[in-house]
C-alpha cells in the first residue's frame, strides 16, 4: 500500500514515482541506526508500550518482539492487525490501539512515576 491516499492511476503520479531517488547510503544510515537503537536498548529502564502491526514489512514482529526484551524497564508489546503505517488503519485496530496507548498512559500516571522535573530534583 505505497502511498495509500495517491492516484496510482494518475500519469503525473506515475511520473513523479518514476522520478524518485533516493541515495544508497540512506538505507546504511538508517540500518546504523536500527543497530544502535537495538544496542542502547537495555539502558532503557522506563515503562515502554510497543505497538506492532502483523503484516508490518519494515519493522518485523519478530525483530520487535527481540528489542522489547532487551529493554531493562517493563515493556508491554501489543500486536495489532495492520502493516508499517498503523495510523491509516481502518479495520478497527485504530480504536484497540488508541485504548492502549490510554491504558498504559494511564497505569503509568496511577504508578507514582515522577515527572521529568520531580526526576530531575
Amino acid at each position: 500500500r505505497f502511498l495509500p491516499d495517491s492516484n496510482l492511476d494518475d500519469v503525473a503520479t506515475q511520473a513523479a514515482i518514476r522520478d524518485l531517488t533516493l541515495p544508497t547510503s540512506v538505507l546504511g544510515t538508517v540500518r546504523a541506526a536500527g543497530r544502535a537503537g537495538y544496542q542502547a536498548a537495555v539502558q532503557v529502564d522506563a515503562p515502554t508500550l510497543i505497538v506492532q502491526g502483523t503484516d508490518d514489512i519494515v519493522s518485523h514482529p519478530e525483530r520487535t518482539r527481540e528489542l522489547a526484551q532487551r529493554l531493562s524497564g517493563t515493556a508491554e508489546l501489543q500486536i495489532v492487525d495492520g502493516d508499517h503505517v498503523l495510523t491509516l488503519l481502518n479495520n478497527g485496530a485504530q480504536r484497540e490501539i488508541i485504548q492502549s496507548i490510554q491504558a498504559f498512559a494511564l497505569q503509568q500516571a496511577q504508578s507514582g512515576m515522577p515527572s521529568k522535573t520531580e526526576a530531575r530534583t
